[in-house]
Parts: structure tokens; sequence; C-alpha cells
């Protein structure tokens, strides 16, 4: 549920952000999700109204979150691409950086704004330039096949052109093209499954992850089913590559697209729907104007929407003493 953390932590931001002009960090509102997501409540220091999936039980089920992403909560720190806060190069930041994709729908956005911004959002927890710089090419592509109907190949291209052109100088940068211009090639051969993808890594780290999603949706771009399958059938880090397949090859075939076998019985549809719906929407509430909508300040403002008694009761503040329940 990485994923979901992300989205509503991007919209609680830019909400409170427009109604009452006072931009949160996306970290205030991504890092006590994440917490959440193991089971563990925040340090000090954070408000107990800081995002709505506080009020969803079922996000506290524990889901197996990375130690690297664990330790950055507890540590009470965050991290950036100037200041990285560890040399980790793990696939947690990747793993939950597609919904940057879906939020400038409509926007006239520089490309590489984009970019930086899934880089960003990675290296939050993630410092080394193999942590955060597949979650830049990620956004960008599912922003591309998503909203700009680019074609699947073109947009991994175009992703890598703009790590290029915006991290010049980080010499991590030549090994990680390499790589995904391996998957592409890859992709295009006629060659075992899982012998291909063991030549690209085994995803435990973010550019095998990526690496291995864009082969696997490449090969099968109009196979979900094929790209999925293979994408969890190796020695690896399995679920990560087949979540970030699913990324790349959801945001190209859209909800429609997805075969029903998927969806219809999915834990929490209808909470990932009206998270997408907002990315993609955006907030509609004016910082300039008296516009304002109810709905939007309940889920964002007033954290209040679809409220019921939380699986673990907080007391707030709370400070970091290992693991902590109220």
């Amino acid at each position: 549920m990485p994923s979901s953390f992300s989205a509503k932590g991007r919209s609680s931001a830019d909400t409170a952000g427009a109604a009452l002009r006072n931009t949160t960090p996306l970290y205030r509102a991504l890092l006590p999700g994440l917490a959440e997501d193991a089971g563990e409540q925040v340090f000090s220091g954070y408000p107990s109204r800081l995002c709505l999936t506080r009020n969803i039980p079922k996000l506290y089920s524990p889901r197996a979150p990375g130690n690297t992403c664990l330790s950055t909560l507890r540590s009470g720190e965050h991290g950036s691409i100037e200041a990285p806060i560890n040399n980790s190069k793990g696939c947690g930041g990747v793993m939950r950086v597609a919904p940057v994709g879906l939020y400038f729908n409509g926007r006239k956005k520089d490309i590489r704004d984009i970019c930086r911004f899934g880089a960003e959002t990675a290296a939050l927890t993630h410092g080394h330039p193999h942590g955060w710089m597949p979650a830049a090419a990620l956004a960008q592509i599912v922003h591309e096949v998503s909203q700009d109907g680019t074609i699947l190949p073109e947009a991994v291209l175009h992703s890598l052109n703009t790590i290029d052109k915006i991290y010049p100088e980080t010499k991590e940068r030549i090994a990680f093209t390499n790589l995904i211009e391996k998957a592409i090639d890859l992709a295009a051969e006629d060659m075992d499954d899982l012998d291909a993808i063991h030549l690209l890594g085994e995803g435990w780290v973010g550019d095998e992850t990526l690496a291995i999603a864009v082969y696997c949706a490449l090969k099968y771009s109009v196979d979900i089913d094929s790209a999925l399958i293979a994408a969890v059938n190796h020695n690896g880090d399995s679920d990560s590559t087949g979540a970030n397949t699913g990324n790349i090859i959801g945001a190209q075939a859209g909800l429609s697209g997805i075969p029903e076998k998927y969806t219809e019985k999915l834990e929490l549809r209808d909470l990932i729907i009206e998270v997408a719906d907002d990315l993609w929407h955006d907030c509609r509430i004016s910082e300039y104007g008296s516009e304002r909508d109810p709905v939007m300040e309940q889920q964002y403002i007033e954290m209040t929407y679809g409220k019921r008694p939380c699986a673990v009761p907080v007391s707030w503040p709370i400070r970091w003493e290992g693991r902590i329940a109220a």
C-alpha cells in the first residue's frame, strides 16, 4: 500500500496549501502513512489529523514495509537528493512513486519537474541515486502513457533522456541508463523470460526493479496477464517487480482495460479509485478565490471523511521508543 499513502499525502498537502495558504511538505503526509503501514505510530511533532488514511483500519495491517523506510521514519529525519539521508538503493522509493505520474493531469507542467518530483519523493527515504533515479523515470513513464497518449517504448526512452538532462553530473546515471536500455533490448529478443530477467538482476534494488518491470511491460504490452506472470515468477523480489509492472501496464491500459478478475475483488478497491480520481482531478479549491469543495475539505483538511474507529488508538504527541502502541 505505499502508493496509497503517497497519493493521499500528495492530495493532503495540496488541498491544505490551497485552502489554508500553508503548503505542507509531502514528507509530512507521506511518512506517517508509511509508519502506519508497519503497524507503528509516528514520532512527536506531527499533528494527529495529518492524513485521511488514519481513518482506514485495513491500512494498519503490517504489509512488510522495507527496513530502509522504517529506519528513516524512526530517525525523525527526511532525505533529499542534495542531502541524502543514507546510501540505500533499495526499491522502496520507486515502489511508491506511481501516483506522481497521475497528479499533473491537464497542467502545463515541464516534464522535468514531474521527473524531479518523482526522484525527490523516493529520496525522502533512499539516498543512493539508484534508489531515487528509477522513481524519476517511473513517474514520467506513468505520466506519459496515462495522460499524453505516448506509446510505452517512447515513454521509456523519453524518461532516460530527461534524466540525462537534469542529472548530467550524477555518475550513477550511466549505469542506470545502460540497464534500462538492456531491458528494452531484451524485450525485443525471443528469449525465455526467466533467463532475460536474471540478466537484469533480482529486483532488490531500485534500478533492477524498474528494469525488470520495463522488460515485462514492453514484451507483453498488450497482454496484461503475461506481463504480470513474467514479473512475479523469478528468483528475486518478485512482489516489487510485479507492482512496478502493474504500475506501468495499468497506467497504459486504464481501469477499463484491466481484466476484471484483477479488480473485482481487489482489497480497498473503492479507496484506490477515489485516490486516483483525486490525483487526476487535483484540488478543486482555489487559493485565490472563494471556491470551496466540501468533500475535499472533509477528506484532506478536517480528515473526517469516512472516519471510523482507528485500529490502533493514538495518543499524541508520541515519541519513538522502538515499536510503540498507544
